[in-house]
């Protein structure tokens, strides 16, 4: 997935995760080996390689959604 579409991804599923928590203030990180809320900050597993057709975004997305 190229720099920018990875970027709108990410922004994307920060908003989903802020909008599902009803926490507007809630910072997204991406990187870590599981998920993980902590107060205020909620740290995300890296975004996997994405290949057309194929559920990598969803299986993030469904993170973000739990």
């Amino acid at each position: 997935m190229s720099s920018d579409a990875d970027q709108g991804f990410r922004h994307a599923t920060a908003a989903a995760l802020r909008a599902v928590a009803a926490h507007p203030e809630l910072e997204v990180s991406f990187g870590a080996t599981t998920p993980v809320l902590d107060g205020r900050h909620a740290s995300m597993p890296a975004a996997p390689v994405i290949t057309p057709g194929g559920g990598d975004r969803a299986w993030l997305r469904g993170h973000a959604d739990r």
